[in-house]
């Protein structure tokens, strides 16, 4: 039995079920269905119970769980090791993060290359669902992503705000008529909450920060949109909205790459809401992770942005 094996299993102890084990691995069901049925097949007892949601785990499972957890700790300590041995000064930190963190670590880099002249950046962009779970899994040290509902495994420490807007065209039915005047996102449209029910809001794929701070912010002042169209990008999204296909809220720099100044949009506000979101650096509570991870965290939560 290869180390994957033992991985899954705790995995599977984590996700509860097969299907949400299966997606988080970034396999099939039926792969992971099949593969756990080997491991059962190649021990000569069943490790879980056939039909059950959640899974359960028969009394074989329950002692194999047990050694599984420890094989899988201490091959992640061994792999920890044998990359410490690896960098041999120690001198690089893994780091990943979203556009929106690209942005904000574009704004620091000359502070860390200044201070951290010997440190390399191993750097991923990834979606910020995929950023959290390299953090909580420890295959990554450090992420610079959005704020919002994030793992309670992470810390987080917030760098600076991101002004959020509504861009919503003129002649949407919510506005059309309204007398509008110098409108701009330093003076905004105010929309009471109460308007926003039942209309068409348009949001960014599930895996996205913007798709997790839009669904929290509109839970949080009671709106209940009327209908959903998710597409996978905010210039899709801006765009559709700017033809009248619904409602975004959008970063204003997220608008500003995308803008022509031919549309014929509103931006828009909530009436007393706080319309931002922040960009954070964020690692793992419980990790010891490298010198140089440190290092990087230490010169960032110190940068004045």
């Amino acid at each position: 039995m290869d180390i994957n094996g033992y991985r899954y299993f705790v995995a599977l102890e984590k996700y509860k079920t097969v299907s949400a084990t299966a997606r988080k691995l970034f396999m099939t069901q039926p792969a992971l269905t099949n593969y756990i049925k080997r491991m059962g097949q190649e021990l000569g007892v069943p490790l879980i119970q056939r039909g059950t949601t959640p899974v359960a785990f028969t009394k074989y499972g329950q002692i194999f769980l047990k050694y599984a957890k420890v094989i899988a700790e201490q091959d992640l300590k061994m792999r920890e090791d044998l990359d410490s041995a690896h960098d041999e000064n120690g001198n690089e930190a893994r780091i990943v993060l979203t556009s929106a963190g690209m942005a904000a670590l574009s704004r620091c880099l000359s502070d860390i290359h200044t201070q951290l002249p010997n440190v390399r950046l191993n750097i991923s962009e990834l979606s910020l669902q995929d950023c959290e779970e390299q953090l909580v899994e420890n295959a990554a040290e450090l992420a610079f992503m959005t704020s919002g509902d994030l793992s309670e495994e992470l810390e987080t420490y917030e760098l600076y705000q991101i002004p959020m807007v509504f861009v919503i065209a003129k002649d949407y039915p919510l506005i059309r008529g309204s007398h509008i005047q110098n409108n701009s996102f330093e003076h905004p449209y105010v929309l009471n909450a109460e308007v926003l029910n039942g209309q068409t809001f348009i949001v960014t794929s599930q895996k996205t920060g913007l798709y997790r701070f839009t669904k929290k912010f509109l839970e949080a002042h009671h709106i209940k949109p009327g209908r959903i169209i998710q597409l996978s990008t905010v210039s899709a999204g801006f765009h559709m909205a700017s033809g009248g296909g619904g409602i975004i809220l959008l970063p204003k720099s997220g608008i500003r790459k995308n803008v022509s100044g031919k549309e014929e949009i509103v931006y828009a506000t909530l009436k007393n809401a706080e319309m931002c979101r922040y960009a954070v650096i964020a690692k793992n509570k419980k990790s010891q992770f490298s010198e140089a991870a440190q290092a990087v965290w230490n010169v960032v939560t110190n940068v004045k942005f």
